[in-house]
């Protein structure tokens, strides 16, 4: 038998590479792709916005760079999704989303159905193999129920009560049972001009802190209710007292 590969080869004609992160050692039972997450208790998410689409009123496709937290590039996150349909159903729309690595390979799959209410988010790694949900709870202030893939609760993600427009806010990730905060989910805010691009552009910046021990799965589940959460705000920020 062979042995287990672990470093993917970079496609010939690729993009450059060295403003990303380089491949740490696979640890055993590693979905491929994951092995960026090993050593690393923050991520950064940088949306990056389509300003045509902004201009004529389309709710854009989620699209950020994930950095670690010497600002090197781990994955970048495309959505997919129709137009029309983003166009009709905006907050509620079913999307696939795919987050690849710097050699351009798939290593994780989100998949949200439409939804009027209340969303939900099957997290994938490698795509085709479900290692995670997070389901969103209540609706003003919702919470995201993380779940792995025998479907128990790992971890609760609370909505703050400040203001998510113009302003700062802090998510708190929870233990299942709620009693124990292991980390959070930080949207900034880009300040007073950066308030008036944030309003015309919905284009966010988070951060997600987690323990570095945590499992890799779930560390990569987080990921996807980072953008979930994302996905909801707009649906919640008109909610009574925001």
């Amino acid at each position: 038998m062979s042995a287990p590969i672990t470093n993917q080869p970079k496609r010939s004609g690729g993009t450059q590479t060295s403003d990303w992160m380089d491949m740490p050692k696979s640890p055993p039972n590693c979905p491929a792709g994951l092995e960026y997450l090993t050593m690393i208790d923050q991520l950064y998410l940088y949306q990056k916005v389509d300003v045509l689409e902004t201009l004529i009123g389309l709710d854009a496709k989620f699209a950020f760079t994930v950095k670690n937290s010497t600002g090197e590039k781990i994955y970048n996150i495309k959505e997919n999704s129709f137009w029309l349909t983003r166009c009709l159903c905006g907050q509620n729309r079913p999307f696939d989303i795919n987050i690849i690595d710097k050699y351009r390979n798939k290593v994780i799959h989100l998949h949200k159905p439409f939804s009027t209410y209340i969303n939900r988010m099957k997290v994938s790694a490698p795509p085709g193999t479900e290692i995670g949900t997070v389901d969103e709870e209540g609706f003003f202030f919702p919470s995201y129920i993380i779940k792995n893939a025998t479907g128990s609760t790992t971890f609760r993600i609370e909505s703050p009560l400040q203001s998510r427009i113009c302003s700062e806010a802090t998510f708190p990730i929870k233990s299942g049972d709620g009693s124990l905060q292991v980390g959070e989910i930080y949207k900034y805010w880009w300040g007073c001009l950066g308030a008036v691009r944030e309003i015309l552009t919905d284009a966010d910046y988070f951060r997600i802190t987690f323990p570095m021990d945590l499992d890799i799965k779930m560390k990569a589940v987080m990921l996807g209710a980072c953008i979930l959460i994302n996905s909801s705000i707009g649906k919640s920020s008109n909610a009574p007292g925001q």
